[in-house]
Parts: structure tokens; sequence; C-alpha cells
């Protein structure tokens, strides 16, 4: 430890090194976190975009055929209204989505018999003024939500509500939970490759020329002075650089006329 202490103060380039890295991650940071809130929101409100547009597609096919079964006696009509409930648990379990049928209210002789709701799912995940928001709205409407299940776990998500009228039975609230975990997921490989990524160009477009610098600057002070800095580039770290060298040949210059002069005067004391 007290070794790698001595090496870091009695190196410049290290120094520099270390100090030029740290800059670098600092600004690395600051401009992931920047990404990481630009990709998520476009990934996110893509995905609620998107679900909103299907859902309100299948809904309106969903009434359509309600709508026609309603000349059927009540077992057709029931076999319609089931099937598309059980359509809706099948993709939903592919796409990590839940359904939740409640009653709009009752009246008369209507009866809930379609109300669904999963086994372990916590119903107040939906809130009570976005449904109240559903049963008011005539399209359908999204809210960001945590989804919460009896056994504990949670999961960010978002909600898509909207309403269907059943014949002979009333008008329901249908809300479908999307989970957003996968999304969340993709979006820190994404914001750490890019993060990673742009650690590397900052180190490539700063530290390597610095570290460079420092590198040559040392071999100057040690009696190099043969050593130069390259340059590539038009700007302020070339100019430096150009600075460095020309400093670097007109020392060398001079050193070598007081070497001749030396020289001479030992000629002519000879």
């Amino acid at each position: 430890m007290l070794l790698s202490k001595i090496k870091i103060r009695q190196s410049l380039s290290l120094k520099v090194l270390l100090t030029s890295l740290a800059f670098s991650i600092i600004i690395a940071a600051v401009i992931g976190i920047s990404v990481h809130n630009r990709v998520a929101t476009t990934i996110i409100n893509e995905k609620i975009a998107i679900s909103k547009v299907e859902t309100a597609n299948a809904l309106y096919l969903a009434q359509g055929h309600f709508n026609i079964a309603r000349f059927q006696d009540d077992s057709g009509l029931n076999k319609v209204v089931q099937d598309f409930i059980t359509s809706s648990r099948e993709d939903g379990s592919l796409s990590g989505r839940e359904t939740v049928i409640l009653p709009f209210a009752k009246s008369g002789n209507e009866q809930s018999i379609y109300q669904t709701v999963p086994t372990l799912l916590v119903l107040d995940s939906i809130p009570k003024s976005f449904r109240e928001q559903v049963r008011q709205a005539d399209e359908v409407l999204d809210k960001r939500v945590t989804i919460r299940y009896s056994d504990g776990k949670e999961f960010p998500g978002f909600l898509i509500g909207g309403k269907l009228n059943i014949p002979r039975t009333g008008v329901y609230e249908i809300y479908y939970l999307f989970k957003l975990d996968a999304q969340y997921q993709s979006i820190s490989v994404i914001t750490w490759t890019l993060f990673v990524a742009g650690l590397q160009f900052v180190i490539r477009q700063v530290v390597s020329p610095v570290q460079q610098a420092a590198a040559v600057a040392e071999k100057f002070t040690q009696g190099d002075l043969t050593s130069r800095m390259s340059v590539s580039s038009e700007d302020e770290l070339a100019s430096l650089g150009n600075s460095f060298n020309e400093m670097a040949v007109s020392i060398q210059q001079q050193i070598a006329r007081l070497e001749n002069l030396s020289m001479l005067l030992g000629a002519v004391n000879y």
C-alpha cells in the first residue's frame, strides 16, 4: 500500500492518468444517467402506446362479438364471453399481462357472473381514482402503477382500462395490467453498454493523450530531449502538444549551442 502511494507521488503520468480517469468516470456517469432516462422514457412510452392501441382494437372486436351474441340464448352468449376471457388469459400468460374484469354497476336482475381477478393479484393495484376515470371515459385509458401480489412480489408496470357492455349482464370494467420488469432489465443492459462505451471513448480522447504528454514530460525531465508528443488532431490537446514539442526543440537547440560554445572556449583556452 505504501509502495503504491510512493509510486503515485513519484509518477507524473500516473497522477495524470488517475485524475483524468476520475473525471472521465464522472462525465460518463452524468451522460449515462441522461441517456438512461431518455432510453427508459422512449421504451416505456412506446410500450404503453402500442399496448393501448392493441387493447382498444381488442375491446372493439370483443364488443362487436357480444353485440352479435345478444341474439343467442344464454348458453350461447355465455360461451362467447368465456371464450373472450380464456383468450385474454392465454395471451396474458405469454406476455406477462394480467386481465381483470369487474362489474361496473348492479341493477335489477343483472349478475356479476363474469368478474375475473387473478388469484394472487392485489386488487388495490388498480387505484380507485383510475377506476372512476375509466367509468366516465369513452376510450381506453392508461396509468403507470406498481403491480402487487399477495405473496409480497411487486413489479413496475402500467394499466390500460376500458369498458365492455355484455348483453343481459351489464357493463363491466376491464383492465389489462402489464409488467415492465423485462423492459427495465433491457434498459439496464443498454445503459451499462453505453456507459462502458462512453467511458472507453473518453479515455481514448482525453486520458490517453494526457497520459502520453505526462510520459513525454517525465522523460524530458530525466534528460531525454529527443522525446516528442505525437499530434494527430486540432483540439486543445494538439495545441498543447505542438507547444511542448516546439519548447523541446528550442531547449535542445539552446543546449546544443551552449555545448558548442563550451567546446569553442575550451579550444581557445587550450
